[in-house]
């Protein structure tokens, strides 16, 4: 069983239709939400419906608890009373009914979900530091506990000193003898100077985590706070392009938890996975009969709609994949990542050593093409992205070997031919070999929305490698308008060891 479990939506629209595209991209079994799921964003309506349309299993959020009467307003600061007040009056007594259902906690097999701590799940206190998460261990058995809240994403582990400690966001494999909280951070507002969404892919039967970060269209959510007169204050994110440091989390959040002689003493609501999962099987076989009715006119249909190019799809590499991956650059060299002059790529139509995998081709294409500079005087073979919608692109390189003690970095310019808005990046990706990736690095360039003129940008790895793996050179992102991308490189740099 593969979960997504995803935190803090926060009425952003934009963010989770990239978060809902990219776990689609993917591949999960089931989808879980922290909570959350409204305050803050202007679309509070809309993501509900997403939510109750997509996501298998939800907890109780602190936002959503006001909506259901559960917490009262007063605990918010001014700026988020305001828009969670404003949320309420856009949701009607189902979306209350709906909120007012929801468990505190989510129990599966030898894991735990919640919005924000286990000790007193409704007083939604916060797991800042290690005396935070020692309390919510103590209240619960489980090896792995899921939170969201902060919107930091990161874990606390405890091993068998029994010594909590915090380290970054970052995938990992569960160990026996150890015990860990990850935060999965936020969809919708994150808080660690990075704009794009985070959630975590929960592998059960590989025992791994791995943290998912996902570009979305930043302008579009700040143009719906201004359409609706809502506060920008509480969405920090949106100052970070100017930002130089990442301020304190405590001076961030909005909301005070609950003093313990506030709280209702009464069991909160848990709900037990393999109950609910076994609800939802009743349901799937009560429709099987209606399934097979309706599948006969759905294959009569399919000839009317086999040419409408619905849903993600991807134009794979004509490598065979019967050679190793070469050997990344060396220190001091690099190597040029080109794409063959080949027009629109297609499924008919595509490259030799790149994959292109798009999320609405509909509206969304990549061409690969010659374009003269006059100042260079010279042809260059540059990638052409066309997008009508935020909708998420990512083109990957074919792989290269990947050992311990190597150090990367990644290089490209970006040409703004007619940005509207959205976010693209050029990324270096670890893929290890049980399947779990990382991203090792990733920049956005500097001045593309604004400029009308190429944009260089480029990224190294923090540290050394430590693992061996297939390393890809991406360029994704999600955004409405039209860009150029050349000079794709990657780097050869001094390992800091």
């Amino acid at each position: 069983m593969r979960y997504a479990i995803i935190s803090d939506i926060h009425s952003n629209r934009q963010a989770l239709s990239a978060v809902l595209t990219d776990i689609d991209s993917i591949g999960v079994d089931q989808i879980i939400c922290l909570g959350d799921v409204v305050g803050y964003g202007p679309d509070p309506a809309a993501v509900l419906e997403m939510v109750h349309s997509r996501v298998h299993h939800i907890v109780l959020g602190n936002h959503d608890a006001v909506i259901c009467g559960k917490m009262d307003p007063a605990c918010f600061n001014a700026g988020a009373r305001e828009i969670i007040n404003w949320t309420a009056d856009q949701l009607d007594s189902a979306a209350a009914e709906f909120f007012g259902g929801l468990p505190f906690v989510l129990q599966g097999d030898a894991f735990a979900c919640v919005h924000a701590e286990m000790e007193m799940p409704s007083r939604f206190g916060y797991v800042y530091e290690p005396k935070d998460a020692a309390r919510t261990w103590a209240a619960c058995p489980d090896q792995l506990v899921f939170v969201g809240h902060t919107h930091e994403p990161g874990i606390f582990v405890m091993g068998r000193r029994r010594q909590p400690h915090w380290i970054e966001a970052q995938g990992f494999s569960l160990e026996s003898g150890k015990r860990y909280i990850v935060n999965v951070g936020s969809v919708g507002q994150p808080r660690d100077n990075d704009v794009r969404s985070c959630y975590c892919i929960y592998d059960v039967r590989a025992k791994t985590v791995l943290y998912r970060r996902t570009p979305f269209d930043v302008e579009a959510f700040r143009m719906g706070l201004s359409r609706h007169a809502l506060p920008h204050g509480p969405s920090v994110f949106l100052g970070y392009a100017g930002a130089q440091a990442k301020a304190p989390v405590r001076e961030m959040v909005h909301f005070s938890p609950l003093k313990d002689e506030d709280v209702d003493d009464r069991p909160v609501a848990v709900q037990r996975l393999a109950a609910a999962e076994r609800a939802a099987r009743r349901w799937k076989r009560t429709g099987v009969v209606l399934t097979l009715l309706l599948a006969a006119m759905a294959v009569a249909a399919w000839g009317l709609y086999s040419k409408r190019p619905d849903g993600a799809v991807s134009y794979p590499v004509k490598h065979s994949g019967t050679t190793l991956p070469p050997e990344p650059p060396g220190e001091g060299e690099e190597a040029y990542l080109s794409p063959e002059e080949i027009g629109l790529i297609t499924a008919e139509n595509y490259l030799s050593s790149w994959t292109v995998i798009l999320a609405d081709p509909a509206t969304v294409s990549v061409a690969a093409v010659a374009r003269h500079d006059s100042v260079r005087q010279s042809d260059d073979l540059v990638f052409h992205i066309k997008s009508e919608s935020p909708s998420l692109f990512t083109i990957r390189s074919l792989p290269f070997a990947g050992k311990p003690g190597i150090r990367l970095g990644v290089k490209a310019s970006m040409l703004n031919v007619a940005w509207n808005s959205g976010v693209a990046e050029i990324a270096l990706v670890l893929r290890s070999p049980d399947g779990v990736e990382r991203t090792l690095c990733s920049v956005q360039p500097p001045g593309l929305p604004e400029k009308s003129t190429w944009c260089p940008a480029s990224e190294t790895m923090e540290s050394d490698l430590a693992e061996e793996g297939d390393l890809h050179y991406v360029i994704r992102g999600t955004f409405v308008g039209e860009i150029l991308v050349r000079d794709c490189r990657l780097v050869g740099r001094k390992p800091k060891g």
